[in-house]
């Protein structure tokens, strides 16, 4: 399941130049555990085997640095990790020079060897038509993104 979701800013911000927050929802069912499924989308180092713009996590001062691919280039960020294994919350900030890029991800069980993983993109302002197009960039991204998560569980089993 996908949903696109398009959250204007607040009126103060609109006029011409307007910044809006886009953002895209993808949902897979996997025949794995909760507690397998959040291990593995809480592991800051497994992040760039399954989370396709992330291509390598270092722990650097207590904290967390990735390298980043946006469509003009690679960049190398601090990175903050939220974790709620209780609620099954996986959150991450990816402090961007611009803006921060945000996902949240969800951990449903659903039987024993079963869940649902839903992972949320959202943009930081952009202007309109920018966030627009990169809409279906991101539900692609994060589609292909779940499909190598499925994959990396699939290899620990």
């Amino acid at each position: 399941m996908t949903t696109m979701a398009k959250k204007p800013l607040p009126r103060a911000e609109e006029g011409a130049g307007a910044k809006v927050v886009r953002s895209a929802t993808v949902s897979i069912e996997v025949a794995f555990g909760a507690a397998k499924v959040f291990k593995a989308v809480s592991d800051p180092l497994l992040l760039p085997c399954w989370a396709g713009p992330v291509k390598a996590v270092r722990r650097r001062g207590g904290g967390l640095e990735l390298d980043y691919e946006t469509p003009e280039r690679l960049i190398t960020c601090a990175a903050d990790l939220a974790v709620d294994e209780r609620r099954g919350v996986v959150d991450w900030t990816f402090h961007l020079p611009q803006d921060p890029v945000k996902a949240y991800s969800r951990v449903i069980p659903l039987q024993e060897s079963r869940s649902v993983l839903l992972l949320t993109l959202a943009s930081p302002p952009m202007p309109e038509r920018r966030a627009d197009a990169g809409l279906i960039d991101a539900v692609k991204s994060l589609s292909q993104s779940m499909e190598a998560l499925k994959s990396v569980l699939e290899r620990s089993a």
